[in-house]
């Protein structure tokens, strides 16, 4: 009878071979499904994340598009306000209404004559003749003189109040490529410039590219001889530069102001300021103090700038 309770206890508890087989194979098949269902989530979490992300991508860099887009035409309206009200050191906002106001009182001929490119002349009166008479007034563009046979010639740009005829002139136009015609037309032009008392003041685009302020130099010692507008004391080119740099700052300036500006050696700055304050054009900010580092304007400079 114990035997027997045992077999059958024993019968019970050892799982019969078919449920063996089965179980495994639930279990694998439950595992796969927990598999599936796991990588179906993490890869549409993945993606959606990664659409996300995309989405804010594209969202920052249009927002931040439109924002450079906004500052950079706020800053240009600004820069076109500021030439126009006041004009930087080459004179562009001035340059700028003076060409049109040219145009406006021109015949036809010189109207087609303005209407061309204008590079040298452009070229000329940003890097020359602006920093020397830092005004446009009384210069003509194109102006019309009359040769010998009745022919009509035109000047660059002609200074009325000295008779002064400045042209500018490139080595293709003027020189390389030039014909034998055009050599005789060059040069009568220039006897045509004489004929009308004009000073004929000529500048190479070379010089002008390369040598600028040899050219205003140059157009100082001129301006002296023909009665300009230089004043009877004599100022070298580097201090006429420098006053004119501080007028600009509007603020006293110091020794590293003069080396911003003209870019030279420290000890040919320091003569400079001792120069400049010799002929009484600046003055020391604190006189009273042994070591002065800050300097300002004489009232005298003025008729420098």
């Amino acid at each position: 009878m114990l035997q027997e309770c045992s077999a059958t206890r024993n019968n019970h508890s050892r799982p019969s071979p078919i449920a063996q087989k089965t179980r495994p194979v639930r279990l694998t098949f439950q595992l796969r499904h927990i598999s599936d269902t796991f990588h179906s989530f993490i890869q549409s979490r993945l993606i959606s994340f990664i659409a996300y992300r995309l989405f804010t991508y594209n969202h920052k860099c249009a927002t931040i598009q439109e924002s450079e887009i906004t500052v950079a035409g706020k800053i240009s309206k600004h820069k076109r306000e500021e030439h126009a009200i006041r004009p930087d050191h080459r004179g562009y906002g001035s340059r700028v209404i003076f060409f049109g106001e040219q145009k406006q009182d021109a015949d036809a001929r010189r109207l087609e004559m303005l209407e061309r490119d204008l590079l040298g002349t452009k070229r000329m009166f940003s890097e020359v003749l602006w920093p020397v008479f830092s005004t446009l007034d009384g210069f003509q563009l194109e102006h019309r003189i009359v040769g010998g046979s009745g022919v009509s010639m035109y000047i660059d740009a002609f200074y009325e109040p000295l008779g002064l005829a400045f042209e500018s002139e490139g080595f293709a136009f003027h020189a390389e490529n030039i014909t034998r015609e055009r050599f005789s037309f060059e040069r009568a032009k220039i006897r045509a410039m004489l004929k009308n008392g004009y000073v004929y003041v000529p500048f190479t685009m070379d010089e002008i590219d390369k040598k600028p302020e040899a050219c205003r130099s140059s157009l100082y010692e001129i301006l002296r001889y023909w009665g300009g507008r230089q004043p009877s004391e004599e100022i070298t080119l580097h201090e006429r530069e420098l006053l004119r740099y501080v007028s600009r700052l509007g603020r006293p300036f110091k020794l590293a102001d003069v080396e911003t500006c003209l870019r030279m050696k420290r000890t040919f700055c320091l003569n400079l300021i001792k120069g400049l304050a010799a002929k009484k054009l600046i003055k020391p900010l604190h006189p009273s103090r042994k070591r002065n580092h800050y300097y300002e304007l004489e009232k005298d400079s003025n008729k420098y700038l």
